[in-house]
């Protein structure tokens, strides 16, 4: 099985209905004979944001995957993945690549060299051996943390070697990570607001039902999760109302490492969430400056 080959095998396995390209690209051949449709575009760019277009209107949980030439193309596609690291689209750019003696040379453009501050994850494959590993670290870099993304570069001599057999792929995860809702739900359970607790990607989300008191219906959000043991982080935020936006607007939040919770600081921040997040319901330790990577 040649590299082209297996790369297409392992987009099947991974879900890709479809691969948008710009020729000239043998993963793109490779895909139409395994069954993937493929879509063909005038100009870089745009394919990068039909790809774009497919990640962000599934909210991430159908990967968009874009196939293009080197050189050039790699050169015309920087704007459109610089805008999707901009606003966190999980991509994956399978671009050629120069051969192998020459990809380190200028003026040649070098697409793990030159992407390295726009992409979440960049990486040479460079010997048909590697490819089911590069290509399971690309799809987990895209799945997993703050979507953003991947590029994997194929200098062109790479593409006819043959890949191992039989391919060795099992498609990548979205992995989750929760905090223990205990004191939350004890506290939500005891207030005379009412409370809708939901779980959702990594940790929960507690919102009131009942409106604010001018009738506004209550927008805020605390989110609640663990991105390490011992470690207990919460954020207050609103979401945004713009059809299939992932924006979210934060209020602030709290890092609990280093601190226990007592009963009445869960309260505080009950009472915060169903004020919607009136300054004068803030938490004493809330830090408007929230530097965490925030889940979906």
């Amino acid at each position: 099985m040649k590299v082209a080959a297996a790369i297409a095998q392992i987009l099947k396995r991974e879900g890709v209905e479809f691969l948008i390209g710009y020729p000239v690209n043998p993963v793109i051949e490779a895909a139409a004979a395994a069954d993937i449709r493929t879509i063909i575009v005038r100009q870089e760019r745009v394919g990068i944001h039909m790809a774009d277009a497919v990640s962000r209107l599934s909210s991430g949980k159908k990967i968009g995957v874009f196939a293009l030439q080197h050189g050039p193309g790699a050169e015309n596609a920087f704007g459109g993945i610089a805008q999707a690291y901009g606003e966190s689209v999980p991509l994956v750019v399978l671009a050629a690549g120069y051969p192998r003696r020459l990809n380190n040379y200028d003026p040649f453009f070098n697409a793990y060299l030159n992407y390295q501050h726009i992409t979440k994850w960049v990486e040479q494959l460079n010997c048909a051996d590697a490819v089911s590993d590069v290509m399971r670290r690309a799809f987990t870099q895209v799945r997993n943390g703050r979507p953003r993304p991947a590029v994997v570069e194929i200098p062109v001599d790479v593409f006819p070697e043959e890949a191992p057999e039989p391919l060795a792929y099992q498609p990548t995860f979205h992995a989750r990570s929760g905090p223990d809702p205990q004191a939350v739900a004890i506290a939500a359970e005891g207030s005379a607001d009412p409370f809708e607790i939901e779980t959702t990607g990594a940790g929960l989300e507690v919102l009131a039902r009942a409106p604010l008191p001018n009738g506004i219906p209550n927008r805020a959000r605390m989110k609640i999760f663990s991105p390490k043991s011992s470690h207990t982080l919460v954020f207050f935020f609103k979401k945004s109302l713009v059809p299939y936006s992932r924006d979210r607007y934060s209020y602030g939040g709290l890092d609990l490492r280093a601190a226990s919770v007592e009963p009445q600081e869960v309260a505080a921040w009950l009472a915060f969430l169903t004020s919607g997040f009136h300054p004068d319901k803030r938490p004493e330790k809330l830090r408007r400056a929230f530097p965490y990577e925030i889940p979906e």
